[in-house]
């Protein structure tokens, strides 16, 4: 939850870093809209001088649960995040059935995966209420499904297509491994992941999902 400081300040990140969708904390200080990052990395963003905010999203980031609802909305963020995956799960596994494609089997191992991270990742200790982190997170997750491919869909497009987006579920699913229990889509804190593709790439799941969407892309030439 964010707080509010003295002097028009606030903290992001109770450990000095963002946290992004499928991502992990990192060291050296949070930026936001409006903000800059104190010196230190502390993670205290003060606010640019002359820029206004619109009262909808300061009222959206000010604002609080009321006591005791923390842990029931949370617990339905998560149930809605599984359902979700489910469905796209039971559609993976029905694109499987009907042609034996191998991206299909791959796109069932990670829904499947995304499944269980809703159900058994760790509360956060503090969660973004920028708004804009929020469109930015759910736009960019799903997003890409208001895209339907109706090009000429050329050979080589398509293997080409399909190993990209291959290559990117085989770093997504390494990355969620990874992340464990720290699995988030909004920035957020729940702790600092520094092992497998997280020693190399601060985003490792971001990338993942480049190489898929531009294989898609390729796909729908």
């Amino acid at each position: 939850m964010l707080r509010l400081r003295k002097s028009g300040q606030r903290r992001d990140d109770a450990t000095g870093g963002a946290t992004g969708p499928g991502s992990a904390t990192g060291p050296g200080g949070a930026t936001g809209p409006g903000g800059a990052t104190a010196p230190g990395g502390t993670g205290v963003l003060a606010p640019v001088a002359g820029q206004q905010r619109p009262v909808i999203w300061t009222r959206i980031q000010n604002a609080s649960l009321p006591r005791g609802l923390d842990r029931p909305v949370r617990i339905a963020v998560n149930l809605a995040g599984a359902a979700d995956a489910v469905l796209f799960a039971h559609a993976s596994l029905q694109f499987y059935l009907r042609t034996h494609s191998l991206i299909g089997a791959a796109f069932l191992a990670e829904q499947t995966w995304f499944v269980i991270a809703f159900l058994v990742r760790r509360p956060p200790s503090i969660v973004s209420r920028n708004p804009g982190s929020w469109l930015l997170a759910l736009g960019g997750t799903f997003g890409g499904l208001l895209v339907r491919p109706a090009g000429a869909h050329p050979h080589w497009g398509v293997g080409a297509g399909l190993g990209l987006q291959l290559a990117g579920l085989a770093i997504a699913v390494l990355s969620l491994i990874a992340l464990g229990r720290s699995f988030g889509l909004v920035a957020a804190d729940r702790g600092l992941v520094t092992w497998g593709p997280y020693a190399l790439v601060r985003h490792p799941i971001y990338a993942s999902y480049f190489l898929v969407q531009a294989g898609y892309l390729l796909q729908a030439i």
